[in-house]
């Protein structure tokens, strides 16, 4: 069970505020090792976890193939999306995935329809598959 760390932490925030967003450092196994505030995890590279998940639609409506002759051959469409300038890395560049940091004790089972829903701005996501989206 891992302690709450803010007094060991706070100095080295730069806001102090103690309202920064907890997540959980791990090590290459996956093992939590601390709970860090989520502005030192990205200031120090550190190992923690997160979701990514790849979107896509395996109708073949309209996959013409490399050959063009309309059989896509079974490939799925992947939904790609251009990152914004604020991230950290790969500014404007191209994503096959949509996912986030994972808060303290979230599971994967949790995150991982939940992401899709925030960052593409979906109003709900059923088990099936099919959602509405919110218009812009």
């Amino acid at each position: 069970d891992m302690q709450d760390p803010r007094h060991v932490y706070t100095p080295m925030s730069s806001k102090n505020t103690g309202t920064s967003e907890l997540v959980e450092m791990v090590d290459g196994s996956g093992t939590p090792l601390a709970m860090v505030p989520r502005e030192l995890v990205h200031r120090f590279n550190l190992l923690h976890r997160g979701i990514g998940v790849m979107v896509f639609d395996n109708t073949n409506q309209n996959n013409k193939g490399a050959d063009g002759d309309g059989d896509g051959g079974g490939i799925p469409r992947v939904y790609v999306h251009r990152r914004t300038d604020h991230k950290r890395v790969f500014l404007w560049m191209y994503d096959m995935f949509v996912g986030g940091v994972s808060e303290v004790g979230e599971s994967a089972e949790l995150k991982a329809p939940r992401e899709p829903a925030e960052e593409l701005r979906l109003t709900r996501v059923l088990r099936d598959g099919s959602t509405d989206r919110e218009e812009p």
